[in-house]
């Protein structure tokens, strides 16, 4: 009877909905198939090679093609996901923390293999996929600009790190040029150290050489015999040696800051450039408090996650600017927290959008004013300003339509909001 029923699904395999669990890792992927009814199908591995992919969706097709055959994968193989979402399949992303969940089912004495972790994405695709959200196959525009957007934001990351380097360095050895108080990234400072790179050379700076480097990079604050006095600060004794240890690695550092500067530069230039034909830009730019680095950053990462037409709550709950409430038949009130399962980078990139927005819309000050006031402390005062804002770009990009600020405090007003005398108030003020 068994052998009977094998065969029945295999002769019906085109007229079932079927479901692939992908446990993914850098080598090979373990795959298994279940049908409707969370019978095993098969099983087997793929290596992670573009020709193993191509024959797995052509194997696919056999069993239904991307109508009858819908695939989960936990969250991580970018590269193989979009593949089988690019050709038609329904792929849901699973993340880390749900998987490890949905595994309980299956081993509640916490055993884990690669198999019975396919079986359990491809079961819960099965049960809960009506709770997921698809991946979406990106546009060859969104997928380059997010692409970029990342390289910058890791060189960004990489000068960051060398910075910090070069500021240990120097408090070892050369400590003036740190009383200087500015970026270390900034050409002066990299300039300066390439010219006086100890403390001996600097004592022995001449005004002539201090006041071409200052026209040369504009430096107004300073006045030559101020920045002769800095670099005459005499650092703790150090053997002559060790001085020139030192300061080879100190150069060696500005060295890499100056390169990353550059390759920062040229980033941006391109995103810049992309971004230019982006169908979304100008809805984006239209924000206050947003900038030209900010904008492309946000319209890539919402695209790719959620589409250009995202809904609030999803990306409320994608960037963290929505808080977790929990309630209990004792906590009747709720506890309220910030979200930590989130895109990180959504989350900054939408707090910096909150935080310079209250210099430019009149209605944020005031609502953030507003929270403060009522003693919500600073950050969580920023992270319900971030989720308004997050309301109001899923509207716009629903409407096709600009931010209009004065439209946006009718509304407010309108509505009764408890700040909106305050909103109306700023506007006039900045009007």
């Amino acid at each position: 009877m068994p052998q009977a029923r094998g065969r029945l699904i295999i002769d019906d395999r085109r007229l079932q909905v079927k479901y692939l669990g992908i446990d993914w890792a850098t080598k090979s992927h373990v795959l298994v198939m279940i049908d409707e009814h969370g019978a095993p199908l098969w099983e087997r591995s793929v290596s992670h090679d573009w020709s193993a992919v191509q024959k797995l969706l052509k194997d696919l097709e056999q069993y239904g093609g991307p109508d009858q055959v819908t695939i989960g994968i936990e969250s991580g193989a970018r590269r193989l996901a979009r593949a089988l979402a690019g050709a038609g399949h329904t792929v849901y992303e699973i993340n880390p923390k749900q998987s490890d969940r949905f595994r309980d089912r299956f081993s509640p004495s916490g055993a884990k293999d690669d198999r019975r972790d396919a079986l359990v994405l491809a079961s819960a695709v099965r049960t809960d996929g009506h709770r997921m959200r698809p991946l979406r196959a990106p546009s060859e525009l969104d997928g380059e600009l997010q692409a970029r957007c990342r390289s910058r934001v890791s060189l960004v990351a990489q000068r960051t790190r060398l910075m910090q380097q070069l500021r240990v360095t120097l408090h070892e050895y050369h400590p003036a040029i740190l009383a200087l108080a500015r970026p270390l990234s900034g050409e002066f400072v990299l300039s300066l150290l390439r010219s006086y790179p100890d403390p001996a050379r600097a004592a022995r700076a001449q005004r002539r050489g201090l006041s071409k480097l200052l026209r040369t990079h504009r430096i107004r604050v300073l006045d030559v015999e101020q920045l002769r006095t800095l670099l005459r600060v005499e650092p703790f004794p150090m053997p002559a040696g060790e001085v020139g240890a030192w300061a080879d690695r100190a150069l060696d550092l500005a060295s890499a800051i100056e390169g990353l500067n550059h390759s920062i530069q040229q980033a941006e230039h391109v995103i810049a450039h992309v971004f230019s034909s982006h169908p979304d830009r100008d809805i984006y730019m239209s924000l206050p408090g947003i900038g030209v680095l900010l904008a492309p950053y946000l319209a890539a990462e919402i695209a790719l996650a959620l589409g250009r037409l995202p809904q609030s709550r999803a990306l409320q709950a994608l960037a963290g600017t929505s808080p977790v409430t929990r309630r209990t038949g004792k906590q009747t009130q709720g506890r309220v927290s910030m979200r930590k399962q989130c895109h990180r980078g959504l989350q900054a990139a939408l707090f910096t959008v909150a935080r310079c927005s209250r210099g430019s819309a009149g209605w944020a000050a005031a609502y953030f004013a507003w929270k403060r006031e009522r003693g919500v402390r600073s950050n969580i005062a920023l992270r319900s300003l971030s989720n308004k804002w997050v309301k109001i770009l899923c509207k716009l990009l629903e409407t096709r339509e600009l931010y209009d600020e004065e439209r946006h405090t009718d509304n407010l007003r309108r509505s009764a909001v408890p700040w909106a005398p305050e909103a109306a108030q700023a506007q006039g003020v900045a009007a």
